[in-house]
């Protein structure tokens, strides 16, 4: 499983770099412990418009490794993710609007390093474990150009919020809001013009004990997904980053780029 991706805080607007948006801090929910790995996932869905899911994750995969090494040997440590959310479509005139409220929290039983400094610039040698933290996501359609029940064209807003600890976490305070609307431009139904702004806010603890200009990191991105034909899609995207890794004396960052999608 890829769990930004596959299974928990799926956003319908803000979710994967190949379809939305290029940055990660927009893309996931930065206090999360996402992993990629073996593991199981349940869920239940009793009514149309309420869910609950959860899923244990090998929390010690890696990278360009198929997990059997980790997963079934030595130590059993599997992060832990519950989600409940409702699904609501709201009746409007031109059709019902769709949306996605999701509440979760997360465990993480590995072993992280404490944020103690020693006095000499070195942290302590002091570990602790059983890490949890909370999360916010919604999704939600807010003006439909069209009473086809068929047609997605219209405005939809997004946001998310997370929290973790902030002795082991360097970023423990996350949030997130944006608009994406498909089919702004007149004749262009399918093209999909989008905006997101994300704040990662440093730990306090990590800044007394580590770092002193640690702050927080604000992202600003922008795209235009251009359906060239149906199977050749351009995207160029704008980004502006302020004080980047959360540091108040970087310099802020300007990014620009072209994604090419060629559909087979």
């Amino acid at each position: 499983f890829e769990t930004n991706k596959d299974l928990v805080d799926v956003s319908h607007y803000a979710n994967h770099e190949y379809k939305d948006f290029i940055n990660r801090g927009i893309l996931r929910n930065m206090v999360l412990p996402h992993r990629t790995g073996l593991g199981a996932y349940a869920k239940a869905q009793p009514v149309d418009w309420f869910y609950f899911q959860a899923a244990a994750i090998d929390s010690q995969s890696r990278d360009r490794r198929t997990g059997f090494d980790t997963a079934f040997h030595d130590e059993a440590l599997f992060l832990g993710m519950w989600e409940m959310g409702f699904t609501p479509k709201w009746a409007t005139a031109k059709g019902a609007l769709p949306g996605r409220y999701r509440l979760g929290w997360w465990y993480d039983p590995r072993s992280h390093k404490v944020f103690k400094d020693t006095l000499d610039g070195r942290l302590r040698d002091e570990f602790r474990g059983d890490d949890v933290g909370l999360y916010l996501g919604i999704d939600q359609m807010v003006w439909k150009e069209q009473d086809d029940p068929k047609d997605s064209q219209g405005l939809g807003a997004f946001g998310r919020w997370g929290w973790a600890h902030e002795d082991i976490n360097k970023i423990d305070d996350y949030w997130e809001f944006g608009l994406s609307y498909t089919g702004l431009v007149p004749t262009r139904d399918q093209d999909v013009t989008a905006f997101a702004v994300a704040q990662g806010i440093l730990s306090e603890q990590y800044r007394e004990e580590v770092h002193e200009d640690a702050s927080r990191e604000t992202v600003f991105e922008f795209y235009y997904k251009y359906f060239a034909t149906p199977w050749l899609i351009i995207s160029p995207d704008f980004q502006v980053v302020v004080n980047p890794g959360g540091d108040k004396g970087a310099h802020d960052s300007i990014v620009g780029g072209v994604r090419i999608q060629v559909l087979f």
